[in-house]
């Protein structure tokens, strides 16, 4: 049996796209990434609230390819039991988030809503052709809120503000910006 080879398309839509060369990705942002990035540093300094920074070498798996499935029939019974276990993928990746920060998760401890800011970085986003490629970040997000959770023992429920972007570049990373927002929840009515 061969190894099962993935299989990227194009978005249908959309032809190809222009590239805009900027820079190295840390050195300089997208727009509207360092708008965001801007403003939510200046509200948390300005309160004296912490944030804390971190890169993973790699992207997360999609949440739908983080499970394996598989339907067992009992030969005797004929009982059919369906059984999941977690990919390595997603522990790997929890690992890599452990090793970005190290000692520094100790200090995240937000005081309330929190806010997170995600970039992929890969070059996966687009194919030689230069169009998008059918690969969503929104199952990603889960899989990196689950893993901040996980090694700084913050509930990732508290990230009332999450926004994500998808960076073309020749390296695969992901960028998290976490914010602590404070003890006040706007409430409307």
């Amino acid at each position: 049996m061969g190894v099962k080879k993935a299989v990227y398309r194009a978005v249908r839509w959309l032809g190809q796209v222009r590239i805009k060369i900027i820079g190295p990705l840390g050195e300089k942002f997208p727009e509207d990434f360092q708008f965001f990035l801007d403003y939510y540093e200046k509200k948390t300094k300005a309160a004296g609230r912490s944030s804390l920074h971190f890169v993973v070498d790699g992207l997360p798996k999609s949440l739908n390819h983080m499970y394996g499935r598989k339907t067992v029939t009992d030969k005797v019974t004929g009982h059919q039991t369906v059984r999941t276990w977690r990919k390595k993928e997603v522990d790997d990746f929890n690992l890599r988030t452990y090793l970005a920060l190290q000692s520094r998760r100790f200090g995240w401890k937000p005081t309330g809503p929190s806010a997170a800011l995600i970039l992929f970085e890969s070059p996966r986003w687009l194919n030689g052709k230069l169009q998008i490629i059918q690969m969503d970040t929104d199952n990603r997000i889960k899989v990196v809120m689950d893993a901040t959770e996980k090694v700084t023992d913050v509930p990732d429920e508290l990230y009332w503000q999450v926004c994500a972007f998808k960076v073309a570049s020749k390296r695969t990373r992901t960028w998290v910006y976490l914010f602590d927002l404070g003890d006040i929840v706007e409430y409307f009515y």
